[in-house]
């Protein structure tokens, strides 16, 4: 079922951070422990939900994007996210 109202906007500071943290110098287990604070929440029925996902990373620079998939699929299959 589609909300009508559509998937919640990212918070502004959680944007804000996410542009000024140099992703590339964190591990896997500090990226994984990042996502709950961004509401990305990967456990039971939540791991379906990606459209606050998707919101969070429309509202971010191409760059930063890129990173961000590219370590968050990194952390997906290893034990800190229980991958």
């Amino acid at each position: 079922m589609v909300r009508p109202l559509g998937p919640p906007t990212p918070p502004a500071d959680i944007v804000d951070l996410l542009r000024q943290v140099d992703l590339t110098e964190l591990d896997n287990a500090s990226f994984a422990a990042l996502l709950p604070a961004a509401g990305v929440d990967l456990s039971g029925d939540n791991a379906a939900r990606m459209a606050p996902v998707n919101r969070l990373l429309d509202a971010l620079p191409a760059t930063t994007r890129e990173v961000i998939v590219t370590r968050f699929l990194s952390a997906l299959y290893s034990p800190y996210l229980g991958g």
